[in-house]
Formats: C-alpha cells, sequence, structure tokens
C-alpha cells in the first residue's frame, strides 16, 4: 500500500512523499533490514485517492507566483500554504529580503520557503486571515522554532501535525528523539507509515513498546504491527516481551490476539 507522509513545497513546485513497501511481507524469517522505502514526486501527480485536495494546495501555490499586491485572496493562499505544506528539508534558500509590492506583481512562493520570509507575510496577512484563530497558534507564532525541529522530523513527521496542538508536537518530538530515528533511517520510514496510518494516541503507545525493544529488533518487530494491520490497536503485555525477546512466531501469535474477532 501506498501512503502519503508529507507535501514539502520548494520555490518551483509542491513535491509528495510517498512510503511503499520495497517487497511483500513474509512472516518467517529476519526479514528485510529495511523493507519500506520513500519516492518523492510533484504533488500534482498523485492520484486523488491519496490526496484529495491535491488540486486546491497545486492551485494556491500557483496563484502566489504573481501576486500584484497583498489582496484577500492572496492571504488565504498563503494560509492555505502554512497550512498543508511544509518547507522541503534539506532546501537551501538564500535570505528572500523584504516583501515590496510595487509596478510588477512579486513571487511570494521563495519567501513562504525561509523561515524569515514566513514570518514577514504572517505579519502582513496577521493570524486571524481566512478563520486562522481556530487553528492551532503555532502555525503562526513558531516559525523559527519550526525551522529548527530536526530535518529528519520535519521530513517525516511534521506535515501530520499540522492541526495537533503545539504540545502534541514536542511529544512527537520527544518520540523521535527516545528512538534516535535521526540515525535510524529504516525505523524512521517504518515509524512514519504507521504514523500515517494510525489515528489517536494507538502510535505513541507501539513506539513506547519499540523504545524497549533493542534496536536490532524494531524495524521487524515494527514490519508485523504494520502487516497484522494493528495500528489503531495497542500493544499488550505479551506483545511487549514478545517484541524483547522472543521469536518472530512468538510476536505473531501475540499480535493475532489483538485482532478484532469475526
Amino acid at each position: 500500500m501506498t501512503l502519503l507522509l508529507a507535501v514539502f513545497r520548494s520555490p518551483g513546485m509542491l513535491k509528495a512523499l510517498l512510503s511503499q513497501r520495497s517487497h511483500p511481507f513474509e512472516p518467517e524469517g529476519e526479514g528485510d533490514s529495511d523493507p519500506y522505502h520513500d519516492t518523492v514526486i510533484s504533488l500534482d501527480e498523485v492520484p486523488d485517492v491519496l490526496c484529495p485536495w491535491r488540486d486546491a494546495d497545486v492551485k494556491a501555490w500557483r496563484s502566489l507566483a504573481k501576486v500584484p499586491k497583498m489582496s484577500s485572496r492572496a492571504a488565504q493562499a498563503v494560509t492555505r500554504v502554512l497550512l498543508s505544506t511544509v518547507i522541503e528539508p534539506g532546501l537551501n534558500v538564500g535570505e528572500p529580503g523584504e516583501i515590496v509590492f510595487g509596478a510588477k506583481a512579486i513571487d511570494l512562493r521563495t519567501s513562504l520557503c525561509h523561515p524569515a520570509g514566513e514570518t514577514r507575510l504572517i505579519e502582513m496577512i496577521g493570524p486571524q486571515s481566512s478563520g486562522a484563530s481556530e487553528l492551532p497558534d503555532w502555525h503562526w507564532t513558531h516559525r523559527q522554532e519550526i525551522a529548527e525541529l530536526p530535518s529528519g522530523f520535519r521530513y517525516y513527521f511534521l506535515w501530520r501535525l499540522s492541526l495537533k496542538t503545539w504540545e502534541e508536537v514536542q511529544v512527537m518530538v520527544a518520540m523521535f528523539d527516545s528512538l534516535n530515528l535521526a540515525n535510524d533511517l529504516p525505523l524512521a520510514r517504518g515509524v512514519a507509515r504507521l504514523a500515517a496510518a494510525s489515528q489517536g494516541d494507538s502510535l505513541l503507545w507501539w513506539c513506547d513498546a519499540l523504545a524497549d525493544v533493542d534496536s536490532n529488533r524494531r524495524v521487524r518487530s515494527l514490519e508485523f504491527v504494520l502487516a497484522l494491520g494493528l495500528k489503531e490497536r495497542r500493544p499488550s503485555d505479551e506483545c511487549r516481551r514478545a517484541m524483547k525477546s522472543g521469536g518472530w512466531p512468538e510476536l505473531y501469535m501475540a499480535l493475532e490476539e489483538l485482532l478484532p474477532s469475526s
């Protein structure tokens, strides 16, 4: 199954980060050390089923290429971009400078790819623009803190936290650190898939269980959780024991106990 993990913005285009399995899941043996892979493509190439709001995001982004003045329409587009995309991690954009409207329309997309430019635009449109006051205020007040979050966290997890509180973002950062995901790319890919597939707090329960598992067992343990479709369940004590020290058949049986009865 292909999952959408993030939508990035860069001056030229919006990009989608997709996650897929490298090979079909096999419960026997030690499995693949890196079972998931990433693909980055233009957002307008993503199927509707993965991103039903794709066209609206792309339209808003393109509209910001030529802005004659900060109209209400332009402010709405800026707001949509700030809420529905994140700056592409690793993007090297120089200081965009002051935003001054004149005789020529200007391109605001570069400003939206730099924390200083974001801040200037937010000051221009105000945090109340387009009903934004009903949304988490960290989008407007924490641009520098967002830029300073770990690159891997911004790459795999920040986008899905758009409607969460800043406290929830910080909890996810703590999870990222506790699992050392900055230095374990295969596990980061797996946890990102779990985050994309789950709702509620089940993700944090599974991550808590993984934190007690030896690093060489974490990816394979998570692979079983994802393959059995247990994203909305919580690990039992037996699951935790099997993840830590049991064999894979034992873990499979423990996880099967969590499946809803037919």
